[in-house]
């Protein structure tokens, strides 16, 4: 029994996972209607990256643990709404490629396989876009809002006394 502890715990340094949540994008240059994840990561050898909403993690097959290089999405990649999803390889040493697009049978999870022969740690770097739902692409003037300034108002005088009677338990607020 002694052996086969000491055997897993002396191989799941291979096996290593790095997590993290992927930051806003500050940037402004992504067109309007469209969803995109620039995943940045500086890899040693093989991985497996798995992006869904904003999570990402990367699997190690054998090499150093991955790093995040800065990464950043405008909007979480979505679930069942996704729709015009592509792939593209930005920056890359090695080979970088699309195992499995995001899809109800992989929980809407985007899987990408690198691969890095070169001595030490290389940069990667791959984009994921996609259509966001209800953006027609149509140039034109906004949709009108429904409210008006006094109901837009109302709605969030409401909201926020909401919030502190739920969140901080006082009953008695007035805006």
């Amino acid at each position: 029994m002694k052996r086969i502890v000491l055997l897993i715990a002396t191989a799941s340094p291979l096996l290593a996972d790095t997590q993290f949540r992927v930051a806003r994008m500050t940037r402004n240059d992504v067109p309007l209607g469209k969803g995109q994840c620039d995943i940045r990561l500086q890899i040693d050898k093989e991985a497996e990256v798995r992006v869904r909403g904003v999570e990402v993690s990367v699997r190690i097959s054998s090499g150093r643990d991955a790093r995040d290089d800065g990464s950043e999405c405008n909007e979480p990649l979505p679930g069942p709404s996704l729709q015009g999803f592509v792939f593209e390889a930005l920056d890359s040493r090695g080979e970088i490629i699309l195992l499995s697009a995001p899809s109800g049978r992989n929980g809407y999870t985007a899987v990408v396989r690198i691969r890095d022969n070169a001595d030490g740690e290389g940069r990667y770097h791959f984009r994921l876009s996609w259509r966001i739902n209800g953006y027609s692409g149509q140039p034109g003037p906004p949709a009108r809002n429904p409210f008006g300034t006094k109901e837009a108002i109302q709605v969030c005088q409401e909201a926020v006394v909401s919030r502190i009677v739920d969140h901080y338990r006082h009953g008695d607020v007035e805006i």
